[in-house]
């Protein structure tokens, strides 16, 4: 079928007159090669979501955009077959499809669109589960490719990471894929998420953070709009549990515990972690009173922490102070004598509001006293200010 007669067809099986419309455009630019805007028509066509996944989009490539596509910007057109190998009913079709495109983008030397194929080829295998090891390869030989290109397009980072994070979540490797995961979506417009999407990638996450035994800082998650998409959800109280912990709120915590527990008794992994989650909430509640301490009070009695964390025994107090400092979380010493955790350094955290208007109350106090100082200075000794 020549190109102008699936065009035609394309036109008069469009899904609405909006398409229909653009592929009319289309058309009259394709005719007067304006490759240029050829190519950004072609985008707008690709992302109408009457056309995301359509099946139509497999002839109009094959019948139409293939006899021009060596005159397009060759990572816009690997954008746009991306979109098109989401109409294949089958992964492999799909797969297929992308390896094809892979090799003559390689041939051509289109270094960042050969690589945003590839990552989109890792995606599906790793959806289908194949071999894994094959996959591992794959993803390390993208990398070094990118860690040799400069300004690389978002677009080949996204997907490299979403490839990344998936394997690393198939192998169990939580704290990779949390930390992967996080890469993504600081590539990522949320707008190109779909709500289902969002959501499933929301609660990966917030479970990746609660039980990764590394992860300590919940500020990056938080920050995130992703989180929002649990409100209304059956799942919205995950997103009160990552807030409880991120705040090492263990009152919060339990609370949620006996709101929520018949849905918490639904999730394997957390039941399975119930240590680890107690133990995690327990080192942040310490971290969130040494962090509510001046510099020059850091001295914090066991009795205090006792208290704030609920722990039942001293000797509790004392390894969960040194599975603080094991993980770096903070430095200091446990003074024995004087009963007593001196601190002399926090781990630093992205903050939440509440966090924040703490830190600027004593930013006020100290400036407060700074001032008292110069002025009690200029009063006692004027001679030293004339």
């Amino acid at each position: 079928m020549e190109s102008k007669g699936q065009l035609e067809e394309a036109i008069a099986s469009a899904p609405s007159a909006d398409v229909a419309n653009k592929l009319r455009e289309l058309k009259e630019l394709h005719e007067k090669r304006l490759w240029h805007n050829v190519t950004l028509k072609l985008v707008e066509i690709v992302e109408v979501p009457e056309m995301r996944g359509s099946p139509g989009l497999i002839p109009l490539y094959t019948n139409f955009i293939k006899s021009f596509e060596t005159k397009l910007n060759q990572l816009t057109l690997s954008k746009i077959l991306v979109v098109i190998s989401k109409s294949f009913s089958q992964d492999a079709e799909a797969i297929e499809f992308l390896e094809a495109a892979a090799t003559r983008l390689q041939a051509g030397d289109h270094v960042e669109s050969y690589l945003l194929v590839r990552s989109v080829i890792a995606q599906l295998k790793l959806k289908e589960k194949q071999n894994l090891e094959e996959c591992k390869k794959l993803l390390e030989t993208i990398q070094e490719r990118l860690e040799g290109i400069a300004g690389v397009d978002p677009t080949v980072y996204s997907n490299f990471y979403r490839a990344q994070a998936e394997y690393f979540r198939l192998r169990d490797r939580i704290a990779d894929y949390y930390r992967h995961a996080l890469l993504y979506l600081s590539y990522t417009p949320l707008e190109s998420l779909a709500e289902d999407e969002k959501r499933s990638f929301a609660y990966n996450l917030g479970i990746a953070a609660l039980v990764g035994e590394e992860t300590y800082n919940f500020g990056d998650l938080l920050a995130h709009p992703i989180v929002e998409s649990l409100q209304g959800t059956e799942k919205e109280w995950l997103a009160h549990l990552l807030r409880a912990f991120n705040q090492g709120d263990i009152a919060g915590y339990e609370g949620l515990i006996a709101r929520y527990g018949l849905q918490l008794e639904k999730e394997p992994l957390l039941v399975s972690k119930t240590d680890l989650l107690k133990e995690k909430i327990s080192i942040l509640c310490l971290m969130e009173m040494v962090f509510d301490r001046q510099s020059v009070d850091r001295h914090i009695p066991f009795r205090a922490i006792a208290e704030s964390t609920k722990l039942p025994a001293e000797m509790d107090l004392e390894l969960l102070v040194m599975k603080a400092l094991s993980l770096k979380l903070i430095k200091g010493y446990i003074d024995q004598v004087e009963q007593q955790v001196v601190v002399t350094w926090v781990q630093p955290r992205v903050l939440g509001l509440e966090q924040i208007g703490k830190m600027k109350d004593r930013l006020d106090e100290w400036s407060k006293k700074v001032h008292s100082t110069l002025v009690f200075m200029e009063q006692g000794t004027p001679d030293l200010f004339s």
